[in-house]
């Protein structure tokens, strides 16, 4: 991914535009956003639960100086509000040539509660995302579509390890399917499915769909989506996990959704990995014989040509 000054400025503008709100100076040189989220608190120590709560985060870009000033609002824990800004830190952008673009910064400052942290965070317009609709599903509570990926991560003293999250994620990748066939154990590799879960997070429950859903190269063609609904959700120190049992999935067929019982997903699970909970892998168990294990993120890949 290519770098340099000039970039950097027409990197950020790009991003912000597909920001939830965007405000600019007459000199065009300043850009403040914001970006509506889920926090995620791990707890440090003790035997605290972790949990979540929706945060916005306002970023204020001075285009001259290549900095960003990082403030948040919503931040909750002992059944109360906290806010903060961090100091103007440097920034930087790649572009990529299918126009895609990634902005990083780390060691942003500040002090919340009495407490010393610093901000590292990642926002970039290199997404999956499908347009299919699929009936009863629902989108999640923030519009996914509009918003660039936000990865913020940072530790409130010693007290919590927050991470940002949107409840409605798309991940492509890699699908490999072990089945037995007519005697003989196979192995389907497929990278065209594409993964999504809506997170609910009041009931912990979340829902899934799988487009362009295939277990096997024996099938006879691709199913357009799979839906498999009521996971539990639970939070992990890797950032959350989604799971269920003999779940009767869905599929979508003239605009519609119809139950597959041949497809009972006997196990499933899906699981953030990494600090910046963008990576997943999912397990899963079909018809009692196609066992798939997925890895992938909710970022594209770099096209071909380009270099991180």
């Amino acid at each position: 991914m290519k770098t340099n000054r000039f970039m950097c400025a027409l990197g950020a503008a790009a991003i912000l535009a597909a920001a939830a709100s965007c405000n600019k100076n007459d000199s065009e040189s300043t850009y403040t956003t914001s970006y509506p989220v889920y926090n995620l608190y791990t707890p440090l120590s003790g035997d605290r639960p972790a949990h979540v709560s929706p945060a916005t985060y306002q970023l204020h870009y001075d285009l001259v100086a290549i900095t960003v000033e990082v403030s948040a609002s919503g931040l909750t824990w002992n059944n109360t509000s906290y806010n903060f800004t961090t100091s103007a830190t440097r920034f930087t952008s790649g572009y990529a040539s299918d126009g895609g673009e990634m902005i990083e910064f780390k060691d942003a400052s500040a002090t919340v509660d009495g407490m010393p942290l610093s901000l590292t965070g990642m926002l970039t317009n290199r997404k999956y995302y499908t347009t299919q609709v699929v009936p009863g599903i629902k989108g999640g509570a923030l519009n996914y579509r509009e918003l660039p990926v936000v990865a913020f991560s940072y530790n409130v003293g010693d007290l919590y390890s927050v991470r940002t999250f949107n409840t409605e994620a798309y991940m492509g990748g890699k699908t490999e399917t072990t089945y037995e066939w007519e005697g003989e154990t196979k192995t389907y590799t497929n990278d065209k499915m594409l993964y999504r879960t809506v997170i609910d997070t009041q009931t912990m429950t979340a829902d899934m769909v799988i487009y362009n859903a295939r277990f096997a190269e024996e099938m006879g063609r691709d199913l357009v989506a799979v839906v498999v609904k009521g996971l539990k959700v639970e939070w992990t120190p890797n950032g959350y996990r989604m799971s269920g049992n003999d779940i009767i999935p869905q599929y979508l067929e003239g605009g519609a959704l119809q139950p597959i019982p041949p497809f009972t997903f006997n196990s499933i699970s899906v699981s953030t990995v990494g600090d910046r909970m963008t990576d997943f892998v999912i397990d899963y168990e079909v018809a009692g014989q196609y066992k798939g294990h997925f890895t992938g993120s909710v970022i594209l890949p770099l096209p071909g040509n380009d270099k991180q």
